[in-house]
């Protein structure tokens, strides 16, 4: 046949196209069958093939004996097979004409050409086409004489070694022959020994038998023609145990009439059978039995294969058990003892024979998976079998049956009527699968379990398909009890096995409705009114049947506010025996409440049961919140203000009294403990909120007092208070902590005087006119001088002058009080003669003691003189700084005549005066009806500061003084003199955080926050506004808004903003929310932005809080 020439196969099979190296040993053929497809034949294998396609090409034509295989294999032939037309290598591309063969050939070129044919149709057998075929070279013998019986047609000229033994051996080869209605060819196929001995590798082949014909096209003078091709196999092999292997083939057909062929890809096959081995079953309990099934199956030849044996030794822990061995192998023998561990046979397969078996009982006492390989296993004439394993094992099951009871008639109870759906977890407890899982219950009937196998260690559940209802007998009986078995089937078994029992046992019982309530309260104990108490109903379904609207009543509550609402879960709808629902309700405590020092509450809890029964009442439980009360207050006093500069100015005490305790306080007073000044002492007026003081609240009381000049005198004026309540009865009336205030007086001793004479013009100045000459003295200080004195300095008179007469008060003179003294003198003639007479003097006085006496400027008069009218004007304020819009400011006029002339009718007038509330009118004394000089006067007005004068920050007040002079002069008029009252900006503000409710129990609630902004300064503050400046919600953080009093807020004012915030689970996780936060206003211009302390708000969570796993 066309190829590639001679092919091998050492360790493993090579394409068929070529043969196997006639100078390597052939080698065992490892994958001539493989195990695994007991009882179906496999393919033999090719390990020798000659396909006469060794040629250099068409020339030159060379006979058998000149033919050399790829690797130097030579064949031979009998003489009678290489003449006359017969063992020529031909194709038909080779010559067609050429000499040697066409003289050999009896029918000439004829007889060659058909022998070409021949070859070719053997190509064309092979798929390829006419003219792809005319390449293919065979060994053709177109046959003329008698070439004889049963002489040699073709035979390796050498032996090839051969490596493997124990092999069965058969050919192949394919053979085209013509003329068979004459005679066909008869060839017989042999396998040649070491020792050249020949051994017939099946029967004879008739190369006419075949039913396949081949038309070649015409060649040369051959015309066209039909020719039968075939491929023929031996129908026999030889078990061959040599090292080398021969072909021999002979022709039985001696005739040369017909007979005419030509064979070509000459096959040695290996058709060694296939051994596999099995289990059966491949699990089996430990101590039964498997069938290990051998089974010998042919190769598709299907070649009679006879003699062949293998012993197969047990893996350690299997041995042979009864029954006996048995095969169906023809001629089979098997050796296998009970207690044995092998197994030996021998037998044979008949041609025709597909396979065989042997099947050998095996059993173990150890668990444990054994598996039988190709190791344990030694065979002759078989290829070897692959691995196969059984499993010796304890299967076992376990069940728990389980009983759910369907409440039918909804009474909670299992009784007459209601029904046991019953399942069961069957677990495999043993070291295989099982399968078949059934389970048996007579009381619960017919029950489904899942299909496929149940691994070790898994469970399934089955189900009984349908329930069991509980009877009148049963109840009586007081329970239902049912027990029940599980089974399944371990692999490869049939024989199922079974668990011990399982037992439920479900109880019956008659209903009897109860239940309990439990009442809590968090906190028990609280500090002040406006905290939430939490209150808790924990409500047990202390009977055995179930419970529908489930709730607790209140049926005593001391609480002054909002009575709490409850507000039980969804549970609560339905409530079980034994299980527990906590309903819920919360309060704010109320003033009142504080003030009871107690809050009391008691409730009881019912439910619905069953139709028929009577709905349970729990007994009541109370709880008792505390408010445990501490009465507590301060005083903080002031004065304003604090520094006194005379007698006679007012200072205006005020107490702040703050009740600081938890309840509140009746007709709340201070008192004053001790006090210096002299005067009038002064009486406390409190609000009318002091007859009531809530906690935390404040009001503030005011007293006035007037310095006296013996307070100027003493230098301060100390006043110290304390402050009290009434509490709630039972409690100890607090007493603040005491509050002391000190207002200062400055001492300013001062003195001045002023010496006029009368008369003093010239018309009087004549010897013996008598002259009285007065001291106008005032104390211009702020303290009592005592005897007050003139002292006459220089005198330019002749005479002697009287010494001054002083009257009695000059022995005491008060701050701003005058006194006039006098003295005469009577004009001399050197007097008139000199002129004029000049004379000066100085005053004095004594002051409190640690004070230096003061001394006036001296005053000089000089007579005659002329007239000079003059005035001067002093303008003070007191308190030269106030604090808050509503304060009184006294100003005072001191109009002081500094000319030497009487004036009479002095008044005073406001030039300018920056005040925006109510202008002051100025009232003079009756000694401004008539001033002599030096005489002073002080005239006053009173002026009520406003809120627009605070944010100003300043009052400012101008006036003159004018009087009328003696007739011919003009009315003097004063230099203007300015007063400015400072009002000390302070920009202050508060703000106090609180938040409603200050409990919540669970998320979506929302808390309403609340921001009391106070203007807590003196000046008016605009946008007011609040920042929260902390939070720790987790949610969206609350928008605070502020009403359009914020805009512009007084001094005192307030305002309220509010916000709102949906509480999420994580502040309930948490425990608490926070929220801190600050006020801010924009003061007048100038001052700077207040903000207020941070005031914070905690609502505690009390609701169910995720866990954290």
């Amino acid at each position: 046949m066309a190829g590639t020439g001679v092919m091998m196969l050492v360790a493993g099979v090579l394409s068929v196209a070529g043969v196997v190296a006639v100078s390597t040993a052939l080698a065992p053929v490892a994958s001539a069958t493989t195990p695994g497809t007991p009882g179906t034949p496999q393919a033999p294998s090719t390990i020798y093939q000659e396909d006469f396609q060794n040629r250099p090409g068409p020339s030159p034509i060379v006979r058998l004996s000149g033919y050399t295989g790829t690797s130097g294999q030579t064949y031979t032939a009998n003489a009678a097979w290489l003449t006359n037309c017969n063992g020529w290598i031909a194709s038909a591309a080779e010559s067609i004409t050429s000499a040697a063969q066409v003289a050999d050939c009896a029918g000439g070129q004829q007889f060659w050409n058909q022998s070409q044919q021949l070859a070719q149709s053997i190509g064309m057998f092979h798929g390829q086409t006419a003219a792809a075929a005319t390449g293919n070279y065979a060994d053709t013998a177109f046959t003329s004489g008698n070439p004889g019986v049963g002489n040699v047609e073709f035979q390796t000229a050498t032996n090839i070694p051969f490596i493997a033994s124990d092999r069965f051996l058969a050919f192949r080869v394919d053979v085209a022959a013509i003329n068979c209605a004459v005679s066909g060819p008869l060839l017989q196929f042999s396998l040649l020994n070491t020792a050249g001995t020949a051994t017939a590798a099946g029967g004879q082949i008739n190369a006419c038998t075949s039913t396949t014909t081949e038309s070649v096209p015409a060649l040369g003078n051959a015309p066209a023609a039909t020719i039968n091709v075939g491929t023929y196999t031996s129908n026999g092999s030889v078990l061959f145990t040599g090292t080398s292997v021969g072909i021999r083939m002979v022709n039985n057909n001696g005739s040369g009439t017909g007979n005419d062929h030509t064979f070509d890809n000459v096959q040695i096959l290996d058709v060694t059978p296939q051994l596999d081995k099995s289990f059966s079953p491949t699990s089996v309990k430990t101590g039964g039995t498997s069938t290990l099934t051998f089974t010998i199956t042919n190769t598709t030849d299907l070649s009679a294969k006879n003699g062949w044996s293998f012993t197969d030794s047990m893996p350690a822990g299997l041995t042979v058990a009864a029954p006996a061995a048995t095969t169906t192998c023809p001629a089979g023998v098997v050796t296998a003892p009970a207690g044995g561990t092998t197994a030996t046979v021998t037998g044979n397969l008949s041609a025709g024979m597909a396979s065989c078996t042997v099947t050998v009982t095996v059993t173990s006492n150890t668990a444990g998976t054994y598996t039988n390989g190709p190791g344990n296993v030694t065979e002759s004439g078989l290829n070897p079998p692959g691995s196969s394993s059984v499993t010796f094992s304890n299967p076992s099951l376990a069940i728990v049956k389980h009983a759910a009871v369907t409440d039918v008639n909804g009474d909670g109870l299992t009784d007459a009527g209601d029904t046991i759906a019953y399942t069961f977890t069957v677990t495999n407890t043993g070291d295989v699968a099982m399968s078949n899982i059934a389970v048996a219950d007579a009381k619960a009937g017919a029950v489904t379990c899942p299909t496929g196998p149940l691994a070790v260690g898994a469970s399934t559940t089955c189900t009984a398909d349908n329930v069991y209802t509980v009877t009148a007998a049963d109840v009586t009986a007081g329970a239902v009890d049912n027990s029940a078995t599980a089974s399944g089937t371990p692999p490869g078994s049939t024989t199922p096995i079974t668990s011990t029992p399982s037992t439920t046992h479900t109880p019956t019982t008659a209903a009897n409705p109860a239940i309990t309530v439990a009442k809590t309260a968090t906190p028990l104990t609280l500090t002040a009114a406006g905290q939430t108490v939490a209150y808790s109903f924990l409500v047990t379904n202390t009977g055995n049947v179930t419970l529908t609207d489930v709730h607790p009543t209140e049926t005593a509550f001391s609480g002054t506010g909002t009575a709490p609402t409850i507000t039980c879960p969804a549970g609560a709808a339905s409530l079980a025996p034994g299980e527990s629902v906590t309903c819920t309700a919360t309060y704010t405590a109320t003033q009142a409440d504080a003030d009871a020092g107690t809050v009391t509450n008691t409730a009881t809890a019912t439910g619905t049961p069953p139709a028929g029964d009577t709905p349970p009442v729990s007994e009541p439980s109370t709880v008792v919140v505390t408010i445990t009360p501490n009465p507590a207050i301060t005083v903080a006093k002031t004065a304003t203000p604090l520094t006194l500069t005379a007698a006679g100015q007012t200072v205006a005490y005020s107490f702040l009294v703050t009740n600081t305790g938890n309840v509140t306080l009746t007709d709340v007073h201070p008192t004053e403990t001790a006090f210096s000044g002299t005067g009038t002492a002064p009486t406390i007026t409190c609000p009318a909120g002091a007859a009531s003081l809530a906690p935390g609240a404040s009001v503030t009381c005011t007293a006035t007092y007037t310095a006296t000049q013996a307070d100027a005198d003493a230098g301060a004026v100390t006043n110290t208070a304390t402050a009290t309540g009434t509490p709630p009865a039972g409690d100890t009336p607090p007493v603040s902590e005491p509050s002391t205030v000190v207002v200062t007086i400055t001492p300013n001793p001062a003195i001045t005087m002023v010496k006029s004479a009368d008369p003093s013009d010239a018309a009087h100045f004549t010897v013996g006119q008598v002259i009285t000459y007065s001291f106008v003295i005032t104390n211009a200080g702020n303290v009592t001088l005592t005897n007050v004195t003139p002292t006459e300095g220089t005198f330019t008179g002749a005479g002697t002058m009287a010494a001054p007469t002083c009257p009695a008060g000059a022995a005491s003179l008060a701050p701003g009080a005058q006194v006039t003294c006098t003295a005469t003198y009577t004009l001399t003639q050197a007097d008139v003669d000199a002129g004029s007479v000049t004379n000066d003097a100085t005053a004095t006085g004594t002051p409190p003691p640690g004070d230096t006496p003061p001394v006036s400027q001296p005053s000089t008069v000089t007579i005659p003189s002329n007239p000079n009218p003059a005035i001067s004007l002093v303008k003070s304020a007191t308190p030269s700084t106030i604090t808050a819009a509503g304060q009184t400011v006294t100003y005072s006029f001191l109009v002081t005549n500094t000319g030497n002339v009487t004036l009479t009718g002095a008044n005073v007038t406001d030039t300018a005066f920056t005040g925006t509330g109510t202008p002051p009118t100025i009232t003079c004394p009756n000694a401004a009806a008539t001033m002599a000089p030096g005489q002073s006067v002080t005239c006053t007005a009173t002026y009520v500061a406003t809120q627009a004068d605070v944010d100003a920050g300043t009052i400012t007040n101008t006036a003159t003084a004018t009087a009328t002079p003696p007739p011919g002069n003009n009315p003097p008029v004063s230099e203007p003199s300015t007063a400015t009252v400072t009002i000390t900006p302070n920009p202050a503000i508060s703000v106090v955080k609180s938040a409603t409710p200050a409990t919540i129990t669970a998320a979506g609630q929302t808390v309403t926050y609340s921001f009391l902004v106070t203007n807590t300064g003196n000046v008016t503050l605009a946008d007011a506004t609040v920042t929260d400046t902390a939070f720790t919600g987790t949610g969206t953080p609350p928008t605070i808004t502020c009403p359009a009093g914020a805009a512009s807020l007084a001094p005192g004012e307030s305002v309220t903003c509010t916000a709102t915030y949906v509480a999420t689970q994580a502040d309930v996780d948490a425990g608490l929310i926070s929220n801190t936060a600050t006020a801010s206003a924009t003061p007048p211009p100038g001052d700077t932005t207040p903000v207020s302390p941070p005031s914070t708000a905690v609502v505690t969570a009390t609701g169910v809080r995720r866990s954290p796993w």
